[in-house]
């Protein structure tokens, strides 16, 4: 036996008798054989506790519509008709309007237009079930790392430490006393010089 697979999502129409006994709604579900490619209606009826079902297969969109035309015109002239009639569209929020508001024409096209719409949410929208939730780990806020923009300049790397100049130049104190030294030695050889200028000078009867 072949098991067709369908939507996970379906369109439903709950007619409600009685607001206050819920075992008195039918309901209309329409979804999609996706094996078929093919829509299914399955109409609930209670039956005054006889319930029957009756379902149709393999039908188009444009029969599926042309369906709940009927439907709403038949709801909005029943004279022993629904206290409320509420339709499920996937990802809308239900909506619930009175049987007596089916007597306007506006209600109804604005509920074919609201239905056509949700066919098409029948083969498209996706049923997501609930993710398993963890607890946290941590109270700490989580933060995240800015991105460098892409107008910062590039930064370079540290320049090497420079040679110290100890290696290639002497103390300045050590500079100060050659220096001394060398003004020493000058001014010893210009006192050494006059000296020997002068000794001359009288060792030749000057």
């Amino acid at each position: 036996m072949t098991v067709s697979i369908y939507t996970s999502c379906s369109l439903q129409i709950v007619m409600i008798k009685k607001t206050s006994d819920s075992s008195l709604d039918d309901q209309i579900t329409v979804r999609k054989n996706l094996d078929l490619n093919a829509f299914e209606i399955t109409m609930k009826d209670m039956n005054s506790g006889d319930k029957v079902t009756h379902r149709l297969e393999g039908t188009t969109k444009d029969m599926v519509m042309k369906y709940l035309y009927h439907l709403l015109k038949n709801l909005s002239l029943d004279d022993d008709g629904y206290e409320s009639i509420q339709v499920n569209v996937p990802l809308m929020p239900r909506v619930l309007f009175t049987g007596a508001s089916l007597k306007d024409l506006y209600v109804r096209e604005h509920l074919q237009d609201l239905l056509n719409l949700g066919l098409d949410l029948v083969e498209d929208v996706t049923k997501v079930t609930p993710s398993v939730s963890y607890p946290q780990t941590s109270s700490l806020p989580v933060t995240a790392t800015p991105q460098r923009s892409v107008y910062a300049t590039s930064v370079e790397p540290p320049a090497a430490p420079r040679r110290s100049s100890r290696l290639t130049r002497q103390p300045r104190y050590q500079e100060n006393q050659e220096t001394q030294e060398n003004s020493t030695r000058v001014g010893d050889y210009f006192s050494h010089l006059l000296n020997n200028q002068r000794h001359e000078f009288f060792d030749n009867g000057c």
